[in-house]
């Protein structure tokens, strides 16, 4: 008999993997230290993929004579795997579902059956061809199937809640058996080992039928206290254990009464029955995430042989000997029955990677999942693996490379020494820590925690500097400005929200135009999840956003507008990453493929696949030679992007005439003609830094006597002079912005005063015309990079020290200097 989860009939148990030749002495470059094919691309690879679904396993099934094993995931990588027992590699692949859905295995191995839509597909798994394909409903999805012990009839179950068995040999409908009491599907199927009664529930509803095969009828309908996510069926056939919340209750099955309750934790992920019926393997979890634990029972007592801690996998099935339990999530793994002893047939690797992130000296890749992991970048070996209390989400390197910072379960908030890993100082939150990073100058963290607050602390002494406004609802994903004090984080509704870390006052822009966006269509065949994307560019002239979208938009910092939107990924965008230059994006998304993007033109360069199921985070190597990816199948690719990154631009001549168009273009209120026009300039450098240095020149610092006069004007009773006193104080820019407010004193002001102050201040705080032409010319300058545009740049910074002309220019001959002095550092190495 093969229930979902529960049942298998293995007898060998296979050998330690060791790893092969080192790559680097090998013959081949195209194979990891394993012996692995890289994809097309990769250059290296950083864990191992022996048994490795890359999704949540769902459903086990050991064929009988032990060579294979057969595993469905979900929420991940659509695959039904066959796997050789011997060395963990997948033999063949099968079509497989995102959702969670039920396959099933006839009980000699030979056949399986995978829901697919309406239909029903049954494939050789040893030739791992497809025998025939039927439609088992009209209209609705199948979510659950199970194969009768003589493997003649085939039960389905869809989100009609009907129960259907068909014959498996010719695909036709024997009997239609009932209407399960259910608002959603019937996922969950089981027959008992005599074949004369199936039990069908549905995956976390509080319901479970039992039916009579041979009329049809209902015969129990059992209620447990709690949503059930999986069941099993005793070899005796007497007895049903059903696995949700708490308490693991076990039911008669001949009478449906409730005979019992074994203690459980929080959450049963699986439930199984051993062959002999004698033992109960219990998969749970226990509330925290990716926190869980493997146990196994006596059946008649309900007391505990063993228990191990490991993130709790979704489906288990013992061997036909009863002496191995599998267990998977996402990797298959193997247990002694006898004593709980692991029987790993891979090395100590992480099962998932959850962030990555690369030091500022390119040498060390920090990895999150239930450990820190650290590797180095030349041999893609471990260095160390950090254990904490918790599971670890997050883990970021400091800007000079000597800590670490990471954010776990139970609002565990670390700053580890790099060299020696031991925690330098301990920040503890008020619920689990999302997220965590370094501010730019290294001296202080910013946290978010689960329920969304957002904190700054000062890493020295250990205190909150600031909690930043919350809003409405909890925050997903937060990120600093590289080039300053900006800070954004975007909230459940998908809403950007700004602040100054330097005052801790959340900005009014450019929040409007950014947080409008069209409504994109849900990709089909899998579920929505909330994780978004956004990252500044490294100069902070632009935001880059993905919200739960298949598309990526750039937007523009000065103006809050779009400035390109880059489509063609066929799913929701899981992770982003760019270059230290910036010209280059990376992005990774649920169709399991990871794209290279002209971040200036929108184009794609490249598009790379290779890891089972999608990767959830990217990072560049500081140097742009190299992207790492890491993926829910538990390994790190190096992709080789050197010739990628490395692309020299077309230099141009763009001539007096079309120069003059492209000053014009900058200062549009169409921000993606304006950043072709910027991208043009740039390409004609030798023409345009001698043009912007005649037309932009510094801010003049207002005369105090002149604004105060100017102000008074404002309140004249000529609407006349009114108008020409606005026009001339809004040409002063926001370097007059204090003298402006010093100059209306400290009374009163009047309604037509207070209004049209407010309008010029408005107009400084989202520039436009003019100021926001200059502004993208410094945008441009600091692109080219060059000493004369530096030089232009050193002048634009000695102006009125308060206008936002002067401190954007100053910031980018800052950046640039600092730029010029790392790459000089680094040949000189």
């Amino acid at each position: 008999m093969f229930v979902c989860g529960l049942c298998a009939v293995l007898t060998a148990s296979a050998p330690a993997l060791a790893p092969a030749a080192d790559p680097a002495s090998s013959a081949s470059i195209h194979v990891d230290r394993y012996g692995d094919p890289l994809p097309p691309g990769a250059i290296g690879r950083i864990g191992c993929l022996r048994f490795h679904q890359g999704g949540s396993i769902n459903c086990i099934f050991p064929s009988p004579d032990g060579r294979l094993l057969i595993s469905n995931s979900v929420y991940g990588n659509p695959k039904v795997f066959a796997w050789d027992r011997a060395s963990g590699k997948p033999l063949h692949e099968f079509p497989g579902n995102y959702e969670y859905k039920t396959i099933a295995v006839s009980s000699d191995g030979r056949i399986l059956a995978t829901p697919q839509g309406q239909n029903v597909e049954l494939w050789d798994i040893h030739a791992g061809t497809l025998i025939r394909k039927f439609q088992a409903d009209n209209e609705e999805e199948l979510y659950g199937l199970a194969f009768s012990p003589d493997g003649k009839m085939l039960a389905s179950g869809g989100s009609d809640r009907r129960v259907r068995l068909w014959n498996a040999q010719t695909g036709k409908l024997k009997r239609e058996i009932g209407l399960a009491p259910t608002a959603h599907q019937t996922t969950l199927l089981a027959f008992t080992p005599d074949g004369r009664k199936v039990v069908a529930a549905d995956h976390l509803e509080k319901w479970i039928s039992v039916f009579d095969v041979s009329d049809g009828k209902l015969l129990h309908a059992l209620q447990p206290k709690t949503f059930i996510r999986c069941l099993s069926v005793s070899p005796d056939r007497a007895s049903l254990i059903t696995g949700g919340e708490g308490a693991i209750p076990v039911w008669n099955i001949a009478t449906g009464r409730l005979v019992r309750e074994i203690p459980g934790d929080k959450t049963i992920m699986a439930v199984a029955f051993s062959p002999d019926g004698k033992s109960i393997a219990v998969s749970s979890g226990g509330g925290e995430p990716f926190s869980g634990a493997v146990s196994v029972f006596d059946a008649l007592s309900g007391k505990v042989r063993w228990r191990s801690k490991t993130s709790p996998p979704w489906g288990l099935a013992f061997a036909a000997n009863g002496k191995t339990l599998f267990t998977g999530s996402p990797r298959i793994r193997s247990w002694s029955v006898a004593d709980g002893t692991e029987q790993n047939p891979v090395e100590d690797m992480p099962e998932g990677i959850g962030s990555i992130s690369v030091s500022p000296d390119g040498g060390t890749i920090a990895s999150t999942a239930t450990a820190l992991w650290l590797w180095d970048t030349k041999s893609l070996r471990r260095v160390s693996k950090i254990v904490m209390d918790d599971p670890i989400w997050d883990a970021r390197f400091s800007p000079d490379g000597k800590w670490i910072a990471t954010s776990a379960g139970k609002g565990a908030v670390q700053v580890l020494d790099r060299a020696t890993g031991k925690p330098t100082r301990k920040i503890s939150l008020k619920s689990w820590a999302r997220s965590v990073d370094f501010s730019q100058d290294g001296k202080s963290l910013l946290t978010v925690s689960g329920d969304g607050d957002l904190q700054q602390w000062d890493i020295a002494g250990g205190r909150e500097m600031r909690c930043f406004t919350k809003p409405a609802s909890s925050l997903g994903y937060v990120t600093y400005s590289r080039a300053g004090s900006l800070l954004a984080a975007v909230d459940m509704h998908e809403e950007i929200h700004f602040w100054d870390t330097g005052s801790g006052k959340e900005l009014d822009y450019p929040t409007g135009q950014i947080n409008t966006l069209e409504e994109e269509p849900e990709p089909a065949g899998q579920p929505r999840g909330f994780r978004p994307q956004m990252l500044f560019n490294p100069d902070g002239k632009m935001l880059i956003t993905s919200r739960c979208q298949s598309q990526i938009h750039i937007w523009e910092m000065a103006s809050g507008k779009q400035r390109l939107r880059l489509g063609g990924q066929g799913d929701w965008i899981e992770a982003l990453a760019i270059t230290p230059d910036g010209r280059t994006l990376a992005s990774s998304s649920w169709d399991r493929t990871i794209r290279l993007w002209d971040a200036r033109t929108g184009a794609q360069l490249s598009q790379f696949e290779g890891h089972r199921g999608h990767a959830h985070s990217l990072a560049f190597a500081p140097d742009s030679t190299r992207l790492y990816s890491g993926g829910q199948d538990g390994t790190i690719l190096v992709w080789d992007v050197a010739g990628l990154t490395s692309r020299q631009d077309r230099g141009l001549r763009l001539g007096a005439t079309n120069r003059e168009k492209c000053w014009e273009l900058l200062r549009a209120d169409d921000a993606t003609k304006a950043y072709a026009a910027i991208n043009q300039l740039i390409a004609d450098p030798g023409g345009t830094v001698p043009a912007l240095a005649k037309q932009v020149t510094p801010v003049m610092q207002p005369r105090p006597e002149l604004i105060t006069k100017l102000v008074q004007q404002l309140d004249s009773e000529s609407f006349s002079k009114r108008e020409e006193a606005s026009e001339a104080l809004s040409k002063f820019g926001d370097g007059a912005m204090s003298v402006i407010l010093a100059a209306m004193g400290a009374r009163p002001p009047s309604l037509e005063l207070k209004q049209r102050v407010d309008s010029i201040l408005n107009g400084f705080v989202v520039p436009t015309g003019n100021r926001l032409r200059e502004l993208r010319a410094i945008e441009v300058l600091e692109r080219i990079g060059t000493a004369d545009a530096q030089h232009v740049l050193t002048q634009l910074a000695a102006g009125a020290s308060e206008a936002r002309l002067t401190r954007e220019a100053r910031a980018a001959r800052d950046r640039l200097a600092k730029h010029h002095l790392e790459a000089s550092s680094s040949v000189a190495k």
